[in-house]
């Protein structure tokens, strides 16, 4: 019987080493795009892991500051800092929006960012900060002194600071004008009450009232003492990004693609560049797309609750300091109040029954 002889497959080169064939080369690449698959996932996984510790490392120094704050003056700051002269001119007046000679539009008042700078070792920043006083007179005739900041495009507000930036936010952050120096973070002010809460979308306007909900608004000064619910159980400061868009005005386009800031107001109706709400109609990591923000195409629509660009909810510190991370599929509702919403009042005497 005769053997068949099968044709040597393997090519030898020049140097008589054996090559790969064709068929076996296109096996390698193949297998290697299969693995550069399964690993791609990984790898950008455990990059936003770094990411999001990153952004706790944040919060935990802004919580620190925060206790620092408290520690010292027995409160924490104010979400925006007026003067007690303004605010208690304008709690006597009882009048309508406008009619206090527009107190949440007056210039520039510095927010609780600004505020806390010097107990987060940024006291060289602080110092540099241009202060001023000004004094107004409102139709009651009564004459107020109101703490402003002068915000101009040299101004050290006008800087980033790392523990106010998240790296997982990737659009560019800036105030209106481009002075005000942008951050991730916003204070919590709660859930706004009926009746006494001219609302734009369930924006604070009017006069400031005593009975915000939350821990950081205007004029606040929140002691221990007045968070009855639990300081573990109360929302401090959460995270906002680019695409909680805030309110927009005209002469605000520049805020399209804002966070928030850390420095302090303009002479607008911006406070929510610094302070955020819970309601149910701003649930958490409700946004505007990416494509939409950069484009400006969104208009004077808002998503000015609190978010993140981490997947699945955002960090927020706790009035005890501890940072968590809340899902964006927490509870939420107007009535009866969902967790979430529960999490944002300081007294409202509800108890939490669900995870969070």
């Amino acid at each position: 019987m005769t053997k068949t002889h099968q044709p040597n497959t393997t090519v030898i080169d020049r140097h008589g080493r054996a090559a790969f064939t064709l068929v076996e080369l296109l096996v390698v690449i193949a297998i290697i795009g299969t693995l550069v698959g399964l690993l791609l996932p990984a790898v950008q996984a455990a990059r936003e892991s770094a990411r999001q510790s990153s952004c706790k490392n944040n919060l935990k120094q802004i919580a620190i500051a925060m206790h620092n704050h408290l520690d010292a003056k027995k409160c924490f700051p104010s979400g925006v800092v007026f003067s007690s002269a303004v605010i208690a001119d304008a709690r006597a007046t009882n009048t309508p929006d406008g009619d206090i000679a527009n107190w949440r539009f007056c210039t520039n008042p510095p927010a609780w960012g600004a505020m806390i700078l010097p107990y987060m070792e940024q006291t060289d920043v602080y110092s540099r900060l241009p202060f001023a006083q000004t004094s107004w007179t409102s139709n009651s005739s009564v004459t107020a002194t109101t703490t402003t900041i002068t915000l101009s495009s040299t101004a050290v507000s006008v800087n980033p600071l790392a523990v106010y930036s998240c790296p997982s936010d990737v659009l560019k952050r800036t105030g209106p004008a481009g002075n005000m120096g942008p951050s991730n973070y916003a204070g919590n002010y709660g859930v706004p009450a009926t009746g006494n809460w001219v609302g734009i979308k369930g924006q604070l306007t009017g006069r400031p009232i005593n009975n915000v909900s939350g821990v950081l608004y205007h004029g606040s000064t929140i002691s221990t003492k007045d968070i009855t619910d639990g300081m573990s159980k109360t929302f401090l400061v959460g995270e906002i990004s680019t695409q909680q868009r805030a309110w927009s005005f005209s002469n605000l386009g520049a805020l399209a693609q804002g966070a928030g800031v850390w420095s302090a107001l303009s002479d607008v109706k911006a406070d929510d560049l610094v302070l955020r709400q819970c309601d149910a109609g701003h649930p958490l990591n409700s946004q505007f797309p990416d494509a939409q923000i950069t484009s400006g195409n969104s208009g004077n629509g808002d998503c000015d609750g609190f978010g993140s660009r981490h997947p699945g909810g955002a960090n927020f510190v706790m009035c005890d300091a501890s940072v968590r991370f809340i899902s964006e599929n927490i509870d939420s509702a107007t009535s009866p109040l969902g967790t979430y919403q529960r999490l944002s009042h300081r007294a409202d005497g509800l108890s939490i029954t669900t995870d969070y």
